[in-house]
């Protein structure tokens, strides 16, 4: 099924001169040039189906980049201003195009669901679903679009934060750009496209493109690029310097050759030429505002990441920056445009603000330039600015985005120092917050088990931060559909709190209950009603009776007793739970209605369909009296009425009922939302048990279709459907 929005080739979008949406593409840097000599061949080399990466033509650029600073940057008319003209020429022309910065997984996933948002990729899909949600439906999206699309991934370090997200369909491009094309595993099959510097045209064209406020300057273009070379980043950055100064291009050669044997005599060895250029560009920088060099510094901590505005208008950066207590943002946004003038760094607006970015051989060049202690001090003001920049409330996605990946960044660089004062750093936990918040499960799952390792290594085991930590791992495992690992985590935390606290505290008591729901998550039924009924136990001689955690703990209980065929103790258990809720909160609190409804779901497993009616007609009732008829928790009782009715044999009705929660599912959660699928599947059932047999199998397939793109893969939902749709279909 193509996704309408997605142009197709009559799509009405497709005009050209009329962008689809679903991406911003990168400005084209002042005095952009097309690689006509250089890199003709993309147009014909990215062809549907294909994976292109634009890579440098020489591995040994890479290497020099890890040590003093390579010939080749990004930051203008490289590998990503390359990608970018073709994307915008490509969206242009009617194609959707989804551009990721790919430097980081957190990344990809903000951008990707910011592209779903704008390209409407799967039905009831918006700026406020999940990430990894977001992901699914733009890939399924993609791939079953009929109109061309483009993904571009900008920038990529490492396979491992691109893995499962990398689209494939019949109609699709994939446009990667990465330092190491050896990056790139075999199995994708991708194209090399080396990228090298300008040809000696293409350098003289760039300098007249960039040299137009006066002519004069352009004297000796010959010469500069005979002494330069076609190097994007050296010429970016000595235009820059030009266009800022009264020089012509043939002072700024002769500058470059005495500064280049300034530096010769000084190291006791030639400088690379991108290293003077860039030394060039700093001094002119710094001559025209004092304060671009330590922004430049502190920039370059964050190790090429994209850093919101908000960093710099924080009192640490501001303090680093300007020695000033007090930001001054439009002079911090004058001096990023400043170094950006003279190719220091790219800035791109968002939302609210700019964000600037600065490329790895600047940063290279940079952290070559200073002294360990001044890196380290860097490294500091970066992690306090980053952490003051954390907004109190949840920040937009695309804020969240940028400070978690910078949050990342400064901890793979200062390790074990953000840890100081003996407790997990604030920065770590907005940043793994911020990515459970976003839905980025599996990401989150990742970060949070290497900041347990971490706090395994520094804190005690019974710390309340580590157990704090491996609670979230835990939750994390669930979520992933690996409930085994988050019991075996769930018991490791119990028996920390144990040894601390002992057996009468609610501590440990707690996480018994956790242990229990994850062993019965697991499919270990006996052993979760067996850690259960200890809870219970603990709950009452700890808490008493009346506690609503120990009503609460007996529900879970009853829970596991359903799943394990115990169920006249199960309905025992319900039917306490629920006079202790109406005792304690009356009749008409949610929590009471809700352990009604769980005590009608015990009655149907039981077989007791009457009783199940019974309490389910009162369940209805009083859901519509607090919640509406509309309500997500009215229409699921509903949908429960309606299956007590199949069971008792009252098909006419429970089709009614059945179709009517699904239908309000539809509407309120959207058509791919599990809740939805789940509804799906029981009315399935329900044509099938009165022979319309055609009608179940045409909802069984396009459930299951909807299954495969928004689950994650292992969804018992997406297994049952299956089963369903394979007796239904017959052999």
């Amino acid at each position: 099924m193509a996704v309408s929005v997605l142009p197709s080739s009559d799509a009405s979008g497709g005009e050209p001169g009329e962008p689809m949406t679903g991406a911003v593409i990168p400005a084209l840097a002042d005095g952009f040039l097309p690689r006509t000599e250089t890199a003709p061949g993309l147009p014909a080399t990215i062809v549907p189906g294909a994976i292109v990466v634009l890579a440098p033509d020489d591995p040994a650029v890479e290497a020099a980049t890890r040590g003093v600073l390579a010939a080749e940057s990004a930051t203008v008319t490289g590998k990503t201003q390359i990608a970018a003209a073709y994307a915008d020429w490509l969206q242009r022309s009617g194609a959707a195009v989804v551009w990721a910065d790919a430097s980081s997984r957190i990344n990809v996933l903000t951008d990707y669901a910011a592209a779903a948002a704008e390209l409407g990729a799967g039905a009831g899909a918006g700026a406020g679903q999940a990430a990894d949600t977001a992901a699914r439906r733009l890939l399924a999206a993609l791939a079953e679009s009929a109109g061309p699309w483009l993904v571009v991934l900008d920038g990529l370090r490492d396979p491992a934060d691109v893995q499962g997200l990398v689209p494939r369909g019949p109609s699709g491009m994939i446009l990667i750009t990465t330092a190491d094309a050896g990056l790139i595993p075999e199995s994708w099959r991708a194209t090399i496209m080396p990228v090298g510097p300008f040809s000696a045209r293409e350098a003289m064209s760039y300098l007249r493109n960039r040299l137009t406020s006066d002519w004069e300057q352009r004297a000796g273009m010959i010469n500069l690029v005979a002494e330069i070379g076609g190097g994007p980043g050296a010429l970016a950055q000595a235009s820059g310097v030009i266009a800022a100064s009264p020089m012509t291009c043939r002072q700024y050669a002769d500058t470059l050759m005495l500064r280049r044997n300034q530096m010769s005599r000084a190291a006791g060895a030639v400088p690379p030429i991108p290293a003077v250029t860039l030394a060039l560009a700093v001094e002119r920088a710094d001559q025209l505002d004092s304060a671009a060099w330590p922004a430049l510094v502190v920039a370059a901590a964050l190790d090429g990441q994209r850093i919101p505005s908000a960093f710099f208008a924080t009192s640490a950066a501001a303090r680093y920056v300007t020695g000033e207590s007090r930001p001054d943002p439009s002079a911090m946004t004058a001096t990023l445009r400043l170094l950006a003038h003279v190719g220091l760094a790219t800035v791109s607006r968002q939302p609210e603000g700019l964000a600037a970015r600065i490329s790895r051989p600047v940063v290279t060049g940079v952290r070559t330039a200073i002294s360990r202690e001044d890196y380290d001090r860097a490294l500091s003001a970066a992690v306090a600015g980053v952490a003051e920049a954390w907004p109190d409330d949840e920040p937009p996605a695309w804020l969240g985005g940028m400070l978690a990946s910078c949050s990342v960044s400064l901890w793979r660089r200062t390790g074990d120092r953000l840890w100081t004062g003996g407790s997990c750093p604030r920065l770590l936990h907005r940043t793994g917050d911020f990515m459970i918040a976003a839905g980025m499960l599996t990401a989150a799952l990742a970060f949070w088990a290497d900041v347990l390792a971490t706090a395994e290594r520094l804190l005690d085991p019974d710390h309340p931060d580590t157990l704090m930590i491996a609670g979230k791992v835990a939750t994390l495992h669930l979520a992933d559909g690996e409930p085994a690992r988050a019991a075996a985590q769930y018991e490791w935390i119990f028996r920390q709190l144990f040894r601390r606290y002992g057996a009468d505290h609610p501590a440990p008591i707690g996480a018994q209950l956790d242990l229990g729901r994850a062993l019965a998550a697991a499919g270990q039924f006996g052993e979760a009603v067996a850690v259960l009924d200890l809870a219970v136990t603990g709950y009452n001689r700890v808490l008493g009776p009346d506690r609503l955690e120990t009503v609460g703990a007996a529900e879970d209980l009853a829970a596991a007793c359903v799943q394990a065929g115990e169920q006249a103790r199960a309905i025992s258990l319900y039917q306490r739970a629920l006079a202790d809720r109406l005792r304690l909160q009356g009749d008409r609190h949610l929590d009471a209605i809700t352990a009604r409804q769980r005590l009608a779901r015990a009655y149907l497993a039981a077989g007791d369909v009457k009783a199940a009616i019974s309490e389910g007609k009162k369940v209805v009732a009083d859901r519509q009296r607090e919640l509406g008829k509309n309500h997500v928790d009215t229409i699921a009782a509903v949908g429960d009425l309606g299956a007590a009715m199949q069971a008792a044999g009252r098909t006419s009705q429970a089709v009614q009922m059945l179709e009517q929660a699904r239908a309000g599912c539809e509407q309120i959660l959207g058509p791919d939302h599990r809740d939805t699928l789940a509804r799906c599947a029981d009315l399935a059932r329900a044509y099938y048990a009165i022979g319309w047999i055609v009608d179940a199998a045409v909802l069984l397939r396009d459930t299951a279709e909807r299954c495969d793109r928004n689950l994650p893969p292992a969804d018992p939902l997406t297994a049952t459907v299956r089963d369903l749709l394979a007796s239904v279909s017959g052999p």
